[in-house]
């Protein structure tokens, strides 16, 4: 991929959704009822299927995976 590919993907798309959105937000079409549907669509399906597309393209290193386990109880200490 060129770089200029890469920057479309990362900046251009999501610049482009939040547009569309705001511009329908704009023109009525989207409502304010509407934003609790949008909330369940992305909690349910849209975050956990990019944890899944993300999990298949990692490569996966014992070492960084034990290191998780081990800072992973100091970590909920000081969470909050």
């Amino acid at each position: 991929m060129s770089f200029n590919q890469i920057v479309m993907q990362s900046i251009g798309i999501p610049i482009t959704m939040i547009s569309m959105g705001m511009f329908l937000r704009i023109f009525g079409v989207l409502k304010e009822e509407h934003a609790k549907i949008f909330a369940n669509v992305i909690l349910n399906f849209t975050l956990p299927a990019l944890i899944f597309s993300s999990l298949s393209i990692s490569h996966f290193e014992i070492k960084a995976f034990v290191l998780a386990l081990y800072t992973a109880p100091a970590c909920q200490d000081n969470f909050f």
